[in-house]
């Protein structure tokens, strides 16, 4: 398997992540996001796909190295291609909650 070859381990944990559900798209009303999360095995990973970004250690390692990409996003980007993002819509009223987890 291609990808496989390419990404390794990361690869096979994103699977898991998108089989066990952790690939979240939180929507909060009326219509602020989508703002995505993979549930990781520490914690909750923010993830911007536009800005190659993820909140997790081994994104930070990354900085300024041209480096295969975290699980969470291979995650994310599979996910999307697959039409298999656990969509949540929320009220706004929850929006600084949510982001304080990232902080």
């Amino acid at each position: 398997m291609l990808l496989k070859r390419i990404f390794g381990q990361r690869f096979l944990r994103a699977l898991n992540a998108i089989f066990e559900k952790r690939v979240k798209a939180y929507i909060f009303k009326p219509d602020i996001g989508p703002f995505y999360v993979v549930v990781g095995e520490e914690k909750d990973y923010l993830v911007i796909p536009e800005a190659d970004y993820c909140s997790c250690k081994a994104m930070s390692k990354r900085m300024g190295v041209k480096r295969a990409p975290c699980y969470h996003l291979i995650a994310l980007e599979l996910a999307k291609a697959l039409n298999l993002v656990d969509k949540i819509l929320t009220d706004y009223e929850f929006y600084d909650l949510f982001m304080s987890e990232f902080k």
